[in-house]
């Protein structure tokens, strides 16, 4: 085997390994940060705001990548920076978990540097990957690659649902007036969500390595030019690309009118447990 084609798997299989640990996080921690939110006893609009705003800021944040990637002359450290990002973003929410009590303030920057981390380290691991892995088996590999991140989500999940039907059922029943005062006592609840977000971080600073691991792309193969604003405004209405992206957007667009508001409704008006939210 020469030495480009070990190089090569060897940068595939760190991906996998990055792939792997993200998407756990994201099983693990992600998909609970609203029923966390209502645990500590905030409204469900509320609660779904605390989705929508971070959202919002990070999508915000995603607009510095580009300054980011050029000004460290690398997508890979920048992608590595915001890894490292989204690793602190949870150390507010596991001590306020532990606490029982997190200022709105305090959540809503979590959230956005989680979101901002997210969102920003997109554009730029997409060139990253695409410089390193050849077009020829792009297909077949990110298909096998999609599989593992799909089932190490949904490990994810089950291993947050299962540490929140236990922090329930050590707490006993309680109804939504309850709820308001969990931060008075120990809520086994709220520290079953203090583990999730510990596993969270954790299984994203295990991605950390397998991101050092692989290669720097060649400078050349990152590169961007920047696009005029009228440009960028009309390329939807007038390029090959327009059926697509209309359907992304109008798809973006009812996603996220109602899915922000999801967990707090089924959570909080309708009364689901965790565990049945989680199912």
């Amino acid at each position: 085997m020469n030495t480009r084609s070990r190089k090569l798997r060897k940068d595939l299989a760190a991906s996998t390994g990055d792939g792997a640990t993200y998407s756990f996080m994201v099983g693990v921690s992600e998909m609970y940060f609203i029923p966390f939110v209502l645990a500590l006893g905030v409204g469900e609009v509320s609660a779904g705001l605390f989705f929508t705003i971070p959202y919002l800021c990070g999508s915000v944040l995603q607009l510095l990548a580009p300054w980011g990637v050029s000004f460290l002359k690398s997508p890979r450290k920048w992608v590595l920076c915001c890894a490292v990002a989204q690793c602190l973003s949870f150390i507010p929410l596991i001590d306020g978990a532990i606490r029982g009590s997190l200022p709105a303030w305090v959540i809503f920057a979590s959230f956005a540097l989680y979101w901002g981390a997210a969102i920003g380290a997109g554009p730029a691991w997409a060139a990253w990957v695409a410089a390193l892995i050849p077009s020829n088996i792009r297909p077949k590999y990110f298909g096998r690659r999609s599989r593992i991140c799909q089932l190490m989500t949904l490990t994810g999940l089950s291993v947050a649902g299962a540490f929140l039907f236990f922090g329930e059922h050590f707490d006993g029943p309680k109804n939504i007036d309850q709820i308001q005062s969990v931060a008075d006592k120990f809520s086994w609840q709220l520290a079953a969500f203090a583990s999730i977000f510990f596993l969270g971080l954790l299984s994203r600073g295990a991605s950390i390595p397998y991101l050092v691991r692989q290669s720097e792309p060649p400078s050349g193969a990152w590169k961007h030019s920047p696009v005029p604003l009228r440009t960028l405004l009309i390329r939807p209405l007038m390029g090959q690309e327009r059926p697509l992206l209309l359907f992304m957007l109008v798809f973006q667009l009812a996603l996220q009118i109602s899915s922000p508001f999801v967990a707090s409704y089924l959570i909080g008006e309708i009364g689901f447990s965790n565990a049945t939210y989680f199912a």
